[in-house]
C-alpha cells in the first residue's frame, strides 16, 4: 500500500512494529529502497546510479574507477558481488568497509527522508541479501537525530505535529527505549522528564532547558516512536475552550496546518465523518479560534490570519453540512486527485510512459521492431525506469544478434530495481539461450534472494537444479 505523507511517520511506523520488509520511498523518478530486519535498517540501494554503493567509493576515492569496472566484470563472471571482489583484493580493509556501508545507507536514507513529496510502500519479508552490503543500524536512534535539523523550518515540524501539538503527552511503557535514546540525546531526556501527562506540549517545551525549537522537535520524535503518547482531548484540560487561554504556539501551529488544507482537514475530519461530527468539530473550534477573541491582546498582530483561517472554518462547515454540496465537493476532490495522477501531455514522463505503453500494444500483434523503437524512444526520454529495460531486453532476445544489448538491458533493469522478478525470469531465459546455464542458475539464486516467494522463479530454480544433479534447494 503506498502513501505519500511524511516519510518519518511511515519509517516510524516500521520501528516501533519492529518489522522486517522492504521500505520503499519514491519521489518522482528517485526510488530507494531500505531493507529492515526487527526495525532496523540492514541494506539501502537507489536507482539513481551515481547513489548505488560501488559509484560511492569511486565519488569518495575509497576505490578507483578502473578497480570498480574490474569488480563489475568479476561480479559477471565469477559469481561473486563487486564488494566481495574488493575486499579480495585488499583494495579495502573490512573494518574500513563496514564503516562505508553504514555512512552509505544512513545517507540515502537521510535524502529519501528529505524529500518533498515521498511517497512510501512497505513489503514484509527481508530478502536474502547474500553478497549485498549490509549493516545494522538502530532506526530509531538514526530518527530522533534527523529530527534534530528536519524539517528545517520550525513551522514545518508543527505542522506535521498536528493535533497532538496541543494535548498534554505522557510517558508510555517504552521506558527502557527512553533512556537509550536520552543517554545519547540530552534533549530528549529533558522532555522525557516533563511528559507527566499534566503539561501539554505548547506547555512543555516552555520549561526544555535547549530551547523550545529542540523540544518541539524531540516531542514530535518520541511521538512518532511511541515513547511518550498524546492524551486525547480533555483528559487533562477540562475547562471549556473559551477558558484554556490560546498560547502564539498553539495559533500558529493550528494556521499553518490550515494552509492549502482541503475541508475535512481545516474541521480535522476523516472523509467519512457524518452530520453530528462535522457540527461538533465546527463548534469547537468556533469557540476556540473565533476572530473576535483576538481582536486585542496578545495576538492581535495574526488577527488577518485567523480570519482567513476562520472563513476557511465556516466555508468547510457550510459544504460538508449540506449533502448536495458535499457530494459536489468531494467529486472536485477526486477529479484533483486524477489530474494530480495524470502528467501534463508535454512532460518527457508522460511521453515515454505512452512509447511504453504503444511498444506493449504492438509486442501483441507481434511487431517487434516497432516495439524496439518505441522502447528505446521512452528510455531516451527517462532513462531510471526499470521495467522500460526489462521489456526491453525481453523483446530484443527475439533477435539473436541483439543479445548483448538484451543482456546489458536487462542487468540495467535488475539494477534499477531488484525486486522485478520479470526482469530475473528474461535473464535467466536469455542465459539458457546462450547455453550458460550456470549464469542462468546464478541469475534465478540473485533472484530468489528478492522475491523468494515467486512462482515461476522457484520453478525454473527447480528444473535448473544446483549443476550437481540436485535441486537448487536441496541438501
Amino acid at each position: 500500500m503506498s502513501a505519500t505523507t511524511a516519510p518519518e511517520r511511515s519509517l516510524a511506523e516500521q520501528i516501533r512494529a519492529r518489522a522486517s520488509g522492504i521500505l520503499t520511498i519514491s519521489d518522482g523518478k528517485v526510488r530507494r529502497l531500505f531493507c529492515l530486519r526487527k526495525g532496523a535498517l540492514i541494506h539501502a540501494a537507489s536507482n539513481i546510479i551515481e547513489e548505488q554503493f560501488e559509484e560511492f567509493l569511486v565519488r569518495e576515492n575509497h576505490v578507483n574507477a578502473a578497480d570498480r569496472a574490474r569488480a563489475k566484470l568479476a561480479a559477471s563472471t565469477e559469481g561473486i558481488s563487486t564488494l566481495q571482489w574488493i575486499l579480495d583484493q585488499g583494495l579495502l580493509a573490512a573494518s574500513e568497509s563496514d564503516a562505508l556501508i553504514v555512512t552509505h545507507a544512513t545517507s540515502l536514507l537521510r535524502e529519501a527522508l528529505g524529500s518533498a513529496a515521498a511517497v512510501t510502500q512497505f513489503m514484509k519479508g527481508t530478502p536474502n541479501l547474500e553478497g549485498k552490503p549490509t549493516t545494522e543500524v538502530p532506526l530509531d536512534l538514526f530518527l530522533i537525530e534527523f529530527l534534530r535539523d528536519h524539517p528545517k523550518s520550525p513551522q514545518e515540524v508543527r505542522v506535521r505535529l498536528g493535533q497532538p501539538g496541543m494535548l498534554p503527552v505522557r510517558i508510555t511503557a517504552r521506558e527502557e527505549q527512553a533512556h537509550a535514546l536520552a543517554s545519547r540525546f540530552p534533549t530528549v531526556g529533558e522532555v522525557w522528564k516533563l511528559a507527566d501527562g499534566d503539561l501539554t506540549v505548547v506547555q512543555l517545551i516552555k520549561h526544555v532547558p535547549s530551547g523550545e525549537d529542540q523540544g518541539l522537535r524531540a516531542v514530535y520524535g518520541l511521538l512518532l516512536l511511541g515513547a511518550i503518547e498524546a492524551l486525547a482531548a480533555g483528559d487533562k484540560v477540562s475547562a471549556s475552550p473559551t477558558q484554556v487561554p490560546v498560547t502564539r504556539h498553539e495559533l500558529l501551529t493550528r494556521l499553518d496546518s490550515a494552509i492549502d488544507a482541503n475541508h475535512y482537514s481545516v474541521l480535522e475530519l476523516a472523509s467519512g465523518a457524518d452530520f453530528e461530527e462535522v457540527r461538533r468539530s465546527y463548534y469547537r473550534l468556533a469557540q476556540r479560534y473565533h476572530p473576535d477573541r483576538f481582536r486585542t491582546g496578545d495576538h492581535e498582530a495574526l488577527l488577518p490570519r485567523i480570519e482567513t483561517f476562520f472563513a476557511q472554518v465556516t466555508e468547510a462547515y457550510n459544504t460538508l453540512s449540506d449533502a448536495a454540496n458535499r457530494r459536489s465537493y468531494d467529486q472536485e476532490l477526486a477529479n484533483n486527485d486524477e489530474r494530480t495522477r495524470t502528467d501534463p501531455t508535454h512532460d518527457t514522463s508522460y511521453l515515454a510512459r505512452q512509447n511504453f505503453l504503444r511498444a506493449r500494444a504492438v509486442v501483441k500483434r507481434n511487431q517487434y521492431q516497432q516495439a524496439v523503437t518505441f522502447l528505446e524512444n521512452a528510455i531516451e526520454l527517462e532513462e531510471n525506469v526499470p521495467e522500460y529495460h526489462v521489456e526491453l531486453g525481453t523483446v530484443l532476445i527475439r533477435n539473436p544478434r541483439r543479445r548483448d544489448d538484451a543482456e546489458e538491458h536487462l542487468r540495467r533493469g535488475i539494477e534499477l530495481d531488484p525486486t522485478v522478478a520479470a526482469g530475473h525470469l528474461a535473464l535467466a531465459d536469455l542465459m539458457l539461450k546462450r547455453d550458460r546455464e550456470d549464469a542462468a542458475r546464478a541469475a534465478v539464486v540473485e533472484a530468489l534472494k528478492w522475491v523468494p516467494g515467486n512462482v515461476e522463479l522457484n520453478k525454473l530454480a527447480k528444473e535448473l537444479g544446483d549443476g550437481k544433479g540436485r535441486g537448487l534447494f536441496r541438501r
